[in-house]
């Protein structure tokens, strides 16, 4: 007997197993890539100046190998014909939707994070963004998603669910409840609240920062008199590292913004039909697929391709890598600048102008 519930399927669609297996495959293709080029970024950023940049890294590299793992789990419910198999577990069920979904929130709200400090840095070169204060927001961001959860879970109004159809643990509110609409309504707004506006600031400051590096390149070269500046001047290296941080960025929203999307047509779906209505219920893809997609291949996906990115952009990491020295990375030499220079105030307290991060 299953210890997981079920949601019995309200449609008559026929479930393709090839798709199955190519879902499944892709689950263990990301395994395959992401685990080993995350525990390596955690290894060459461990020997690093631990400015912002390298604490969100860290952070984002250990959040995206917790999530190819939480993927692995589904990879193998996919290729066993959908059934349960680990999700049989009510405690493994359990602690995958509660994890899943909280690293799931965090993971936006850090390439917000990271995205919008380099914008800020390149709108006013001249400051830097208060570290301590900008990791105090992650650490309040991570007690308040985990203790909204621990709440709903505490008081019974939400349970583990297991769906075949989507092919993995969610949480549930709780039916029963004589609250249950208001319950369901709030729970689906402050989930797409807490995906939406990280989002929408992702993709504001991946344009604002593109369009700072273009201007910056055009007025570097219509003031340019001498030979140009080598790929290792400090000021070709931030604007290396500043375009990486874009890359990243630009294929964070490629993998994230249906997911938005797709919380969009849940919240139309649930507010004027009844579930899975006209948008899911006009395709067998959308409605065997587009959750899972959306909700857990896709950040499978993108888990795997940052090492990627980060191999093809940053010259340490590739020398690191053939180094085969994982036990500290090489310091790069950032640029000095005097304290006597400008100073502006971000956040707590007064900061000064910053020896840029450049990865």
């Amino acid at each position: 007997m299953l210890l997981t519930s079920t949601t019995p399927s309200p449609v008559d669609f026929t479930v393709s197993s090839t798709a199955d297996t190519v879902m499944g495959v892709l689950y263990f293709t990301c395994m395959f890539i992401s685990i080993p080029g995350n525990f390596l970024i955690l290894a060459y950023f461990r020997g690093r100046r631990k400015d912002l940049a390298t604490w969100l890294y860290i952070l984002t590299a250990f959040n995206d190998t917790l999530i190819t793992v939480m993927g692995v789990v589904v990879g193998i419910s996919f290729v066993n014909h959908r059934r349960p198999t680990l999700f049989n577990s009510h405690v493994l069920c359990f602690g995958w939707a509660f994890t899943y979904h909280n690293i799931q929130k965090l993971s936006v709200f850090l390439i917000a994070t990271l995205s919008l400090s380099r914008t800020f840095m390149l709108v006013f070169p001249l400051c830097r963004v208060n570290k301590r204060a900008v990791l105090r927001s992650v650490g309040v961001f991570v007690t308040f998603i985990l203790s909204y959860e621990t709440l709903l879970t505490a008081l019974g109004w939400q349970h583990p669910v297991y769906n075949s159809d989507d092919v993995y643990c969610y949480m549930e509110i709780n039916e029963a409840h004589p609250h249950y609409i208001h319950i369901n309504r709030l729970d689906n707004t402050s989930y797409l609240i807490l995906l939406a506006l990280p989002l929408l600031i992702v993709i504001v400051s991946c344009v604002v920062s593109t369009a700072c590096i273009m201007r910056l390149d055009v007025a570097t070269a219509t003031t340019a008199t001498g030979p140009p500046p080598s790929n290792t001047s400090p000021a070709q290296m931030r604007r290396r590292a500043s375009m990486t941080i874009v890359i990243l960025t630009g294929v964070y929203i490629v993998f994230n913004l249906p997911l938005l999307l797709n919380y969009i047509f849940w919240n139309v779906t649930t507010e004027v039909y009844t579930y899975p209505g006209p948008i899911y219920g006009s395709h067998p893809i959308m409605y065997f697929y587009a959750w899972n997609f959306t909700e857990v291949l896709s950040m499978s996906l993108n888990a795997a391709l940052n090492p990627v990115v980060l191999l093809s952009r940053v010259r340490n990491f590739r020398a690191f890598i053939v180094s085969k020295d994982y036990r500290a990375a090489p310091q790069s030499a950032a640029p000095r600048i005097s304290a006597a220079r400008n100073m502006c105030t971000l956040g707590q307290g007064v900061v000064t102008a910053p020896r840029s991060a450049m990865i």
